[in-house]
């Protein structure tokens, strides 16, 4: 009798000591009002250290690129306006026809070969950009007409004008060389001139953070922020122009803050958890983007795996289970964060089907599917409070009594929790601003043509 008193003393013990634990994993992700408070201050000091970078001794976290678009469309533009949209394995081109009554949209994609984009020369790059956008513009019957154009093209450029920029460095599975360090605008130039049957004006470089700002600014004119979350995320805003060093027009100018490289020198130490730390570590470019490795789309399925393995580990999870399910790095995607997290049946059917058929969880207990939902929704959660607070930064930055910000992306835009926490707490977080978050549409292929359209005046070719 007194060992089986033990063994079940024991086994009450053992049973407080995973509910405590499970308690203190949980609570390293809630944030709490302060911890949102400082992340506004950290974005606050690094953007503004950012404009600033070319001053002796002043570091930033954030890039803070110019981008030299100076003016947003406003509604007014009217004519025939193309866009190129380079940024992974598809190649866009678009042609929009603004009238006074409709937008028409016309878009083909094509493939970018793997030789291309492993080309030898940058000749072979761009000649094949060249190909395409030639076969499309004869495809629409638009050949003669010198057709404002403008350029997505999601690389890390420094830019000199707005449809002048060089490029960083290749990422995306890209490695063609004799790009990097040049002006790829000049370089699509150079290549449509080979052919000569082509008559575009390229007057607009830009990427989709930009792009999504232009596309909401065209319906809503109190746009003034474009913000991304998808596989990456990124955030983009209009300054003032005195506040860019270098920039010596007046008026605003649109400011790439790269957002996601927040953290890099410590700033977020406060609130990276161990998961955070370890997801970081096994990148593919530890140190870098922390922001990003918090929140983004290529992240938050990894997030949500190695705190699920602790929980197996811990014995809160999958008793019984053959094997050790979530042991797979990448084998837990954003995606299935999103089912779990959208799983509103009352037994959680959804998630009990995504664990028995994708991780051979075949029997979970109910504690188990709520343990499982509750570690996707603080995953999520938090990402959506730090996308807000960093948000909230540039709100105040702007500092407009009403603001729109155009917002884009996987995650924001299919996620089922993600935007509804993000709006919450940017009320929350700036009462004293009336903060609109706008679903864009197509900001890096509609948008770059409306940022051609805004920057060659009212009329575009037509």
């Amino acid at each position: 009798m007194l060992a089986a008193l033990s063994y079940i003393s024991s086994l009450i013990s053992r049973r407080r000591e995973v509910l405590k634990q499970t308690e203190q994993l949980i609570n390293e992700f809630e944030l709490t009002r302060e911890s949102l408070l400082s992340v506004m201050q950290a974005m606050r000091i690094h953007i503004d250290s950012g404009l600033r970078r070319d001053d002796v001794g002043v570091q930033s976290d954030l890039l803070m690129l110019p981008t030299y678009v100076s003016r947003l469309p406003d509604g007014t533009e009217r004519g025939d306006f193309l866009a190129l949209d380079l940024g992974g394995t598809n190649f866009r081109v678009i042609h929009i026809n603004i009238g006074d009554d409709a937008m028409k949209v016309n878009c083909r994609k094509y493939r970018m070969p793997e030789a291309v984009m492993r080309a030898e020369r940058a000749e072979d790059l761009f000649d094949y950009l060249a190909q395409c956008i030639a076969e499309f513009v004869n495809e629409i019957q638009v050949v003669g007409k010198d057709i404002p154009l403008g350029f997505t093209f999601s690389f890390g450029c420094r830019q000199s004008a707005i449809n002048s920029g060089r490029l960083v460095r290749w990422t995306k599975g890209f490695s063609v060389p004799g790009v990097e360090g040049e002006d790829v605008v000049k370089l699509l130039e150079e290549a449509l001139e080979r052919r000569g049957d082509v008559n575009v004006n390229i007057v607009a470089l830009i990427n989709d953070t930009v792009g999504m700002i232009a596309t909401s600014a065209f319906l809503e004119p109190e746009t003034a922020i474009g913000c991304i979350v998808g596989t990456g995320t990124n955030a983009a805003y209009l300054e003032r122009s005195e506040n860019i060093g270098g920039w010596e027009r007046g008026g605003d100018m649109v400011v790439n803050v790269e957002w996601g490289g927040l953290g890099t020198t410590g700033s977020l130490n406060g609130i990276r958890t161990v998961v955070d730390r370890t997801v970081d570590r096994t990148s593919v470019n530890p140190g870098a983007q922390i922001f990003e490795k918090m929140v983004s789309g290529m992240y938050l399925g990894e997030i949500s795996r190695l705190l699920l393995l602790r929980f197996v580990d811990l014995g809160a999870l999958c008793r019984g289970v053959d094997g050790k399910p979530f042991a797979t790095s990448g084998c837990f995607s954003a995606v299935h964060n999103g089912i779990v997290c959208g799983d509103s049946s009352r037994d959680l059917r959804a998630t009990r089907e995504l664990l028995r058929a994708e991780f051979g969880v075949g029997n979970p207990s109910g504690a188990e599917l709520r343990l499982v939902q509750r570690v996707c929704r603080v995953v999520a959660d938090r990402a959506a409070k730090l996308c807000a607070a960093a948000l909230a930064s540039l709100v105040t930055k702007v500092n407009r009594r009403r603001v729109v910000v155009g917002m884009d992306g996987a995650v924001y835009r299919m996620h089922p929790t993600f935007a509804d926490t993000m709006a919450t707490t940017m009320e929350e977080l700036t009462p004293q601003f009336r903060v609109r978050l706008k679903l864009s549409d197509d900001g890096s292929g509609k948008g770059a043509a409306l940022v051609a359209a805004a920057a060659v005046g009212s009329r575009g070719a037509g």
